[in-house]
């Protein structure tokens, strides 16, 4: 398809404009590097609400069975419970702290087994209840070193030292392994029956954050349990949860390690106790408890949806203290790339996966700098996370991105050097277009600058008159536009300078000193808006958002979203010319490999150029007019072939399986095979002979790019 450009006439009929955005569409959908080059679409859906789904539930069961593992009365455990209240109380009167303190201990433990087995020959003889209790950690906090003199409420008063001890339960299960232990505390109270400092009545466990955090930094550390309103877990069974679950061992399986070590605890009880019977040679013994006889033992290991709930819970606390070291983290070195794998695991909408990837980008030490779950492997939907980890990069002072390892990066080139400027300072892009003549401005060219809002509006209304001289009301107005713009835009972009070329001129409008939309006057305004004038740039869609954006002008945003929106993207376009392999192919590229010149992009900001020193803005906007001049002189490649094609001899095409090019050929014509083919079937040249309708296609292979791919396959032509 040919466009008429700069020649006899300014523009493209509607049919052939239709025309052309269908077969950029049938290239996007059909190119194994679409889902990367798209990425113009916007979804709504909810990545928090698909959590929270899965959340709850684990969250419900870990608290009811937190309630079912509690202590019961009557318990060895309760008893156990009700002695330590008690022995407690008399060990603070007498000695201002209990004794394990004095011992330099926060826990009570019980007897050894061996030792409590021994013991218990000096009276009545052996028993197994000394061996179902627990270790209990004992936490005072009004007698731990270092504790303030007063505890203070939330509401500024003083706290009661000591408002007793709990009663239901006497002390929390945490779990814990290869045995769950429990957590003593006391209550603080904030007394509102003082008459000098009356509180707010409010009652506080000794193991609550706000009483923690009171104490000295290196005390608050041994407390040994992560506590939620679901459950307790101590800090040891987190930290094997993590790099457990790091190493994809998930819950269920590191639910039942726990269980059997849990059980084998057990068991170690109970061989002791049979074997020190037999040892000291009693008989009648007293059955040994069942691991979740809740009187006896009281196992209770926890359940996957219980570990769930409780890791959840522990990383939601830690979350905010998590991005902040991964923020200060250097990322000097990156490597980014997709997983799918995790997804199809994860549930969606009635059956329907929401999210297709999560990108996960590394630095040089191997650590997560970013992760995000993504609708497509369009990166779009992670540029606010790369926002985020410069922005961390600049806060914590270290270095910027210098290199990037990535599975795509001539697809990913534009974008990430759009993201990360300093990628492309100081480089020299070492490229087959490299040592090419440079792209010099066509001789004779008129140039025209513009630097305030009257001499804009002035020039664009030159356009304009242009526009409207076109020898037909239905013909679509082709110019060659470009921006500079601040290298990573804010929401409020910072535009430098427009440049947009005509058949005849070329403009470059310093746009820096607009500051508001009213400084678009209505001709600038109807040449961006206009759905007749027909955009052909690099990257021209982004471009013209970040102007509707700087500008606010919506109008833009409108004519885009329609079914044939007025922008022409040279890297499209030079893909559907067979030049480049990607269309996201940058200006250098299209240069090179359109053009054999080589355009060099200034490593410079464009904040700090002017018009007159900056000659580049001139020779990329005529460099764009001659790629965009000498494309449509091409054929297309990589459309499916027309019946007549399919038949007509010599005709280049090539052989795609699943978007994916695996062979290169041309048609053999119905007059060179005769309608049949001989086939040779094995080495002693027995041949088959294999007819060739009407219906099907004879192809040469004249070279395989993708060998296991050829045989016994069925393939789309395309043409080459």
């Amino acid at each position: 398809m040919c466009l008429n450009f700069l020649s006899a006439t300014t523009g493209i009929a509607a049919e052939q404009w239709k025309q052309l955005n269908s077969d950029f569409e049938f290239i996007a959908e059909h190119d194994e590097h679409a889902d990367i080059a798209a990425g113009d679409r916007e979804i709504d859906e909810s990545l928090i609400d698909e959590v929270l789904e899965h959340i709850q539930p684990d969250a419900a069961s870990a608290e009811a069975e937190n309630s079912v593992a509690e202590t019961v009365a009557d318990s060895e455990i309760h008893k156990q419970f009700l002695a330590l209240k008690a022995r407690l109380d008399s060990e603070i009167k007498i000695h201002k702290m209990p004794l394990c303190y004095t011992r330099g201990h926060f826990f009570d433990r019980p007897a050894h087994p061996v030792f409590a087995l021994h013991n218990s020959m000096k009276g009545a003889g052996l028993n197994p209840r000394d061996l179902y209790l627990r270790d209990v950690f004992i936490w005072l906090p009004y007698l731990l070193p270092g504790c303030p003199k007063r505890f203070i409420c939330a509401c500024g008063a003083a706290l009661s030292r000591n408002a007793g001890f709990n009663d239901d339960p006497i002390a929390r299960r945490v779990r814990h392994i290869p045995d769950d232990f429990f957590l003593f505390t006391n209550r603080f109270v904030c007394d509102g029956r003082r008459l000098n400092e009356p509180g707010c009545g409010t009652s506080w466990q000794g193991t609550d954050p706000h009483v923690l955090a009171q104490l000295p930094r290196h005390v608050q550390v041994a407390f040994p349990a992560y506590i939620s309103p679901r459950g307790a877990i101590s800090k040891l069974m987190v930290r094997l949860m993590r790099n457990s679950f790091s190493h994809r061992l998930g819950a269920a399986p590191f639910a039942e390690m726990v269980a059997e070590v849990q059980y084998l605890s057990h068991a170690d009880s109970e061989l002791m106790y049979t074997a020190a019977a037999n040892s000291y040679g009693q008989t009648g013994l007293t059955r040994f408890s069942a691991f979740d006889d809740p009187k006896g033992y009281a196992g209770s290991p926890p359940s996957a949806p219980y570990l769930k709930g409780l890791f959840t819970d522990v990383i939601s606390a830690h979350r905010i203290y998590i991005e902040r070291d991964t923020a200060t983290k250097p990322l000097t070195i990156a490597k980014a790339d997709h997983t799918f794998d995790v997804l199809k695991h994860m549930g969606g909408v009635k059956g329907e996966r929401i999210f297709t990837a999560a990108y996960t980008c590394m630095n040089e030490f191997e650590e997560a700098r970013g992760h995000s779950i993504v609708y497509s492997k369009s990166l779009d939907h992670v540029e606010d996370m790369y926002d985020y980890m410069f922005k961390g990069l600049r806060a914590s002072q270290n270095p910027p991105t210098q290199i990037l390892y990535t599975d795509s990066p001539q697809a990913e080139r534009s974008f990430h050097e759009r993201v990360n400027a300093a990628m492309t300072l100081n480089v020299v892009p070492v490229t087959d277009w490299a040592a090419l003549p440079a792209f010099e401005l066509t001789p004779g060219t008129v140039t025209v600058v513009a630097s305030d809002s009257i001499q804009i509006e002035a020039a664009a209304n030159e356009i304009l008159q242009d526009f409207f001289a076109r020898t037909s009301p239905s013909e679509l107005y082709l110019v060659v536009f470009a921006i500079k713009a601040e290298p990573h835009p804010a929401d409020r972009p910072r535009i430098h300078f427009l440049q947009i070329r005509t058949r005849n001129k070329i403009y470059i409008f310093k746009v820096s000193r607009l500051e508001s939309p009213s400084d678009i006057l209505p001709s600038l305004r109807s040449i961006l808006t206009n759905s007749s004038i027909i955009k052909i740039g690099h990257d021209i869609r982004r471009n013209l958002q970040l102007i509707s954006r700087a500008f606010s002008i919506d109008d833009i945003g409108a004519s885009m979203a329609s079914q044939n929106p007025p922008i022409l993207d040279l890297g499209k376009y030079a893909k559907l010319k067979g030049r480049v392999d990607s269309p996201l192919a940058s200006i250098h590229d299209l240069a090179g490999a359109v053009l054999n010149k080589s355009l060099s992009i200034p490593a410079s900001t464009p904040a700090s150029w002017t018009v007159d020193s900056s000659s580049f803005l001139f020779a990329e906007i005529d460099c764009l007019r001659e790629v965009f001049i000498t494309l449509r002189n091409l054929g297309s490649v990589g459309l499916p072939l027309r019946d007549i094609q399919a038949q007509s001899h010599g005709q280049l095409v090539t052989l795609v399986q699943a978007c994916k090019p695996v062979a290169e050929g041309s048609i053999v014509g119905a007059d060179e095979h005769g309608g049949y083919l001989n086939a040779v079937m094995d080495e002693e040249n027995h041949t088959k002979r294999i007819t060739v309708s009407r219906t099907r296609s004879l192809i040469k292979i004249s070279k395989v790019l993708v060998s296991s791919k050829v045989q016994n396959q069925v393939f789309t032509l395309r043409l080459t």
